[in-house]
């Protein structure tokens, strides 16, 4: 697997990495409550008599991943927009950068790589969102 640009996100790929995106890009929320702290969507009350819900797979599904670029794109105050590539030459790496309100350019320091295009996706979202 090549995955210069996520080193140490690479590591919490999965669960972890999609509780990250669940709450920092998604707009879900943790209640604490005795079984520990389950994540709730957004809209969701508090005191609603459930046990949390089960985050999407964001980081190893593209259409989970895909929930991520339309969140970003609708985001209150302006659109992020998604440039998302397969590496030429390269089988397993993705690059993905959002821009926001339509600038043409890729910024680099928004854009990720990883082996898969749904974690490139999660880790320029949260790149975006200020939270690399």
């Amino acid at each position: 697997m090549r995955c210069d640009d996520c080193r140490d996100e690479c590591a919490m790929i999965g669960p972890e990495l999609d509780a990250r995106i669940a709450e920092e890009v998604m707009g879900w929320r943790r209640a604490v409550m005795l079984s520990g702290q389950p994540l709730y969507p957004p809209g969701m009350a508090r005191e609603a008599n459930v046990f949390g819900h089960t985050v999407p797979e964001y980081s190893t599904s593209i259409a989970a991943a895909w929930e991520v670029v339309e969140k970003l794109r609708n985001w209150p105050g302006g659109h992020w927009w998604l440039h998302l590539w397969q590496v030429a030459g390269v089988r397993e790496e993705w690059r993905a950068s959002f821009t926001f309100g339509g600038m043409a350019a890729v910024h680099p320091k928004l854009e990720a790589t990883a082996n898969t295009a749904p974690l490139a996706i999660c880790l320029a979202a949260l790149k975006a969102m200020g939270k690399p």
